[in-house]
């Protein structure tokens, strides 16, 4: 099954770095306070971010080298418009993440739930077909069914875009945002059917 993906998350992160762990905390603070305002003016729903923050980024806390104290501050922002994702997506870029701010497009629960309705029931239908063809050319005939294996659904999700490169640079002013491009995902339905044979 091929469609349109319907959601797209952001895994944006930040990192922390302060001889004095107050100040590295009061900073990851303060960034967590400035995204997520901005982001819900944006028109991003409260219930649509998450935030995590640790002190273990690259497992370790404090990193004996260089005396400092290590956090990471990790965003997932869900969004289920294309406008307002390029508008998500030009604003994070804005934020200096580390890595990639690439939204991965996904389909959201109603629509993988329709899919997998659609594939389960083309499925079952490509099971009967083939266990009648099977009969006819080897003959005999196909009875009641014996057990179905319902084997649920793999979805291909490759991210719209990488922006490492963008989000990398020293001058915010000169970062550029490229045009979200979702595509389609495909998702993959199995189903196995044992028949009686008579």
């Amino acid at each position: 099954m091929k469609a349109v993906p319907d959601e797209y998350v952001f895994y944006p992160q930040y990192d922390f770095k302060d001889a004095d762990k107050a100040t590295a905390l009061a900073d990851l603070t303060a960034k967590q306070g400035e995204i997520v305002t901005q982001l819900k003016k944006l028109g991003v729903a409260d219930s649509k971010i998450k935030a995590d923050s640790s002190g273990y980024n690259y497992g370790y806390y404090f990193d004996e080298t260089n005396k400092t104290n290590n956090y990471t501050l990790s965003l997932t922002v869900t969004v289920d418009d294309k406008a307002l994702t390029q508008k998500v997506q030009d604003y994070l870029i804005s934020t200096s993440p580390t890595g990639s701010v690439s939204p991965q497009a996904t389909f959201s629960e109603a629509l993988r739930k329709k899919l997998e309705g659609q594939g389960r029931d083309a499925a079952t239908k490509e099971a009967r077909a083939k266990a009648d063809q099977s009969a006819k050319n080897l003959g005999f005939k196909v009875g009641a069914v014996k057990s179905v294996d319902d084997g649920g659904n793999n979805i291909a999700m490759p991210g719209i875009y990488n922006t490492e490169a963008l989000a990398s640079g020293s001058n915010a002013d000169t970062k550029q945002s490229l045009t979200v491009q979702s595509g389609q995902n495909d998702l993959t339905y199995s189903v196995t059917v044992v028949y009686y044979v008579k």
